[in-house]
């Protein structure tokens, strides 16, 4: 079994869109995942967070139709 902890270190650099634009946050994503095995595995990585427009519809469509094929992105009662 994995389990993971996430740490979200959210930081205004250049790429930050302050100056004249929208919102742009860089940001650094740690996960740690525990297993069986004693030790314990670090993965950092770095992103960017952007705003999103009409031109990523497509992906959003596919991802939340995926959602809804598998009930992750329903609410069923």
């Amino acid at each position: 079994m994995i389990h993971s902890l996430v740490g979200l270190d959210l930081g205004l650099g250049p790429a930050s869109g302050l100056h004249d634009g929208p919102l742009i946050l860089q940001c650094t994503v740690s996960i740690t995942f525990r297993t069986a095995d004693p030790n314990i595995r670090i993965k950092t990585v770095n992103c960017i967070i952007e705003p999103m427009g009409p031109e990523d519809w497509e992906v959003v469509r596919e991802i939340y139709l995926e959602g809804i094929a598998t009930g992750h992105a329903t609410i069923e009662t």
